[in-house]
């Protein structure tokens, strides 16, 4: 035989070496393997078949270098390990309606003994015999009944010792074996090659949660398809999670309050959600969806800024910049200055929260809990809150009946947070379907398919229904003394000049920041702010044109509550006369927003 056939031949023999030591445990945790699939993914199910062999290959080829004995306890050991991820993946997904993930892993690291009891006796009863969790279970007894496969030789009827011949029929099955597995393998790669990517850039790339968000967005096809990816994923944000918060804590319990005059009795912040400036009427969209808006800028009670960008294009990123008195191009980073809503709890404000967002909740996934993290860590929320809601609601209009119950703790000196799911995508859930008020006959978009057109058409139900709630969180106050801002995180591609909808990856073109950062925002007072406060109504007035980005909008609410503190800069309030109109507007921190927008500062 030639050496070159004979070395091809042994290779191919030890490619199907690992099975043949280890078969069992290849067996039982490809089908365990397949249950997740077939029970938790939603997408990439005819591909995760092929990448599941190609990854359970590798345990069982690592397992099989490892001594025989030591092999045999790593095996064991590693079937209970994926048998217990399997069983609260599956538990998680039918009891809470998403599987491992982000949050959950933060609630269990951060749950005592009591409460995991309580929770356990909570929620393992007679129901779960009827759930999908069942199925896992009994997958694992029928594993424990089946007597693992018998060692080399045996399987074939030969004696320990069989004849030469028996030896090179032997070796000619294992190498038949083999090519067949190599050529499968191929395969198997060729199909999982993206996903690899993906994963790799996750759990090796990533070092902050804007890379994890960033690579979360890279091409995959199953994603985090098995509960030990799910589980690792969950692993790394709380890494990164627990080291900015731990520093973010510190700094938060060190800044200190110089004086406060509480200039504005009640200041309330509304916070919506990717809201493209262009669909409202109120800046010039031809259909009416903003009509309350529109009408109380021409009734002068509300102001609308002209001039406005959002710092970036992805909430947690912006939730940094909004919360914190960072802002782009100081020299410290965000986790070194303290949040705006503790700096008013300290000066004497009692801070109010409703958010349809960051409630601690299973579904909430990498970019939720990281811009999440601000709000829901329980030293920074504790720190930043004296009362907050605790459920998410369908609609956003849940959030007023939040504030009623929580209007009781009111003090006159109060900060009221709302924050909205507003416009976020799936649109056609933002609203309820008997309050739509546009349809596809309101639109002569041909370039459109019929679902590029019905999205649009949720997109602008949505602003136009956001429109409608703005009007009756307004109204609660009308009666007070109060100051009302509206901003939204960031903007949203919506079919304007292009194709596309959502948010780009990479943002290279005017068009792509025209639609995601050019966002509305506005004042409102009521008469009786307007009759006390007549100086901050010419300021207001005076600053509705300058260019300015809502990394800045700590140091506008920090002035109306009249809070001084050692990062209070009046040079990024725009309603201060030593407001910089000149400071480049850095979208992302690296891209000059009136450079590529060849705009020129007034």
């Amino acid at each position: 035989m030639k050496p070159g056939r004979h070395i091809l031949k042994r290779l191919m023999a030890l490619f199907y070496k690992p099975l043949q030591m280890h078969g069992h445990f290849f067996l039982w945790m490809y089908l365990l393997g397949l249950l997740c699939i077939m029970l938790i993914n939603a997408f990439g199910k005819h591909v995760a078949v092929f990448e599941l062999f190609l990854d359970l290959y590798v345990v069982t080829a690592l397992l099989s270098l490892l001594p025989q004995k030591v092999g045999r306890w790593a095996e064991v050991l590693l079937m209970a390990f994926f048998y217990i991820l399997a069983f609260v993946d599956v538990f998680c997904n039918w009891r809470f309606g998403a599987p491992m993930g982000p949050a959950f892993i933060f609630n269990c690291l951060q749950t005592d003994g009591r409460e995991t009891g309580e929770a356990l006796s909570t929620f393992l009863n007679w129901r779960i015999l009827l759930s999908p969790v069942m199925l896992v279970a009994l997958l694992g007894v029928v594993q424990m009944g089946t007597p693992s496969l018998p060692p080399r030789g045996e399987e074939d009827g030969l004696s320990p010792d069989p004849s030469p011949k028996r030896e090179r029929s032997l070796k000619g099955k294992e190498v038949r074996r083999g090519v067949v597995l190599f050529l499968l393998l191929c395969f198997c790669g060729y199909k999982s090659s993206v996903n690899k990517q993906f994963l790799f850039h996750n759990y090796f790339v990533a070092n902050d949660a804007l890379e994890m968000e960033y690579a979360h967005q890279l091409p995959y096809t199953t994603g985090f398809y098995l509960p030990i990816y799910r589980f690792m994923e969950g692993l790394k944000a709380w890494s990164i999670h627990q080291n900015q918060v731990k520093k973010l804590v510190q700094r938060v319990e060190l800044t200190n309050v110089d004086s406060c005059s509480f200039r504005s009795p009640c200041i309330v912040l509304i916070i919506g959600e990717s809201y493209n400036r262009h669909h409202a009427q109120l800046y010039g969209y031809p259909l009416p969806t903003t009509p309350w808006q529109s009408k109380a800028a021409k009734d002068s009670s509300l102001t609308c800024f002209t001039d406005v960008v959002a710092p970036f294009h992805q909430t947690s990123e912006v939730f940094k910049t909004l919360f914190s008195l960072y802002a782009y191009g100081e020299q410290r980073p965000w986790d070194d200055y303290s949040l705006f809503p503790a700096l008013f709890r300290k000066a004497g404000y009692n801070v109010c929260l409703m958010t349809n967002q960051f409630v601690k909740h299973p579904q909430q996934d990498i970019w939720d809990f990281s811009g999440g993290s601000i709000l829901n860590d329980e030293r920074l929320s504790a720190a930043q809150f004296s009362h907050r809601n605790t459920m998410m609601h369908k609609f956003d209009e849940g959030l007023l009946e939040d504030y009623d119950s929580l209007k009781q703790y009111r003090t006159g000196k109060d900060l009221i947070i709302f924050h909205l799911l507003g416009q976020h995508f799936d649109y056609s859930l933002r609203f309820p379907k008997e309050k739509a008020v546009f349809s596809p006959h309101d639109y002569h978009r041909p370039e459109l398919s019929q679902e590029e057109l019905e999205k649009l058409v949720a997109y602008d139900n949505a602003t136009y229904y956001n429109d409608q709630l703005l009007k009756k969180i307004v109204h609660r106050f009308s009666q007070e003394e109060a100051i009302i801002i509206y901003v939204p995180d960031h903007g949203e591609l919506m079919f304007d000049g292009s194709k596309t909808f959502g948010r780009s990856f990479e943002v290279t073109t005017p068009n792509e920041v025209y639609q995601q950062f050019e966002i509305p925002f506005w004042i409102w007072m009521s008469n009786s702010y307007r009759e006390k406060h007549p100086e901050i109504v010419r300021e207001v007035k005076d600053a509705r044109k300058k260019p300015f980005m809502t990394d800045n909008l700590d140091q506008m609410l920090l002035y109306l509550g009249g809070i001084y503190c050692q990062d209070y800069r009046q040079a990024d309030n725009p309603l201060s006369p030593n407001y910089n109109c000149s400071r480049p507007r850095l979208l992302m921190g690296k891209m000059d927003y009136d450079r590529v927008m060849g705009r020129s500062k007034k």
